[in-house]
Order: C-alpha cells, then structure tokens, then sequence
C-alpha cells in the first residue's frame, strides 16, 4: 500500500490567516509537519514551537532548492510500516527551502534595515 503525502496543503483550505484557523481547527506546530523529497523517500520535519513562523521554519530548514509543502499531522499516517514507499506530489510546493546560512544572512540583513 502507497500513501501519498501532501496532497493537501493545510493552505489550501479555507483559512483566516497562514498561521491561525484552518477550517476552524487552530493549527500550532505540534498538528503542521513540513515534508520534503530527499534521497528517493520523503522527509518529515516537525517544527518546534521556536517563535519563527512555520514559513520561516520551512526555509531555514529544508534544504537549499529543495520544495516543499505544509501539511496536518493529521496526513500522516500512524503505520510507519511501509513509510519507505510514501509518496508525494511536489509540483505545487508551498516552498522551496533556502537552507540555513542563506536565512540567518537574510534576517541579519532585514535587521539592519529595521
């Protein structure tokens, strides 16, 4: 059995805001996941609760190039068994990842605006 990850972005529901009520369900890091392709299988981030916007979590952490979407943690299936076979559909990615030196240099930059 294939599971497909990400079909569904938490985005593309109906929602008030990017980090607040999807679906009238309030959507914290702990129920978001951030999945990405990595050698051949999917790679699954669980954002702590660090004050960056889930955004923000994703392009740090994803690497660079590399697309991504944000998915419920509720898309995820519990049967780890067959997690070697999980597929996912990135052709809509709500990101791409820009690795870690490129955001902390992008966030020094917009502080010295600021």
């Amino acid at each position: 059995m294939v599971n497909n990850l990400g079909n569904k972005s938490v985005y593309d529901n109906d929602r008030n805001d990017a980090y607040g009520y999807v679906t009238n369900i309030h959507w914290s890091n702990q129920m978001i996941r951030i999945i990405y392709p990595i050698d051949g299988g999917i790679a699954v981030l669980s954002p702590a609760d660090c004050g960056l916007a889930i955004e923000d979590i994703a392009r740090k952490d994803v690497p660079v190039g590399v697309p991504y979407k944000i998915i419920s943690v509720l898309d995820i299936p519990e049967d780890r068994t067959f997690r070697d076979a999980w597929e996912a559909d990135f052709s809509n990615p709500d990101g791409y990842g820009i690795g870690h030196d490129a955001w902390f240099t992008e966030k020094a930059k917009q502080e010295e605006v600021e």
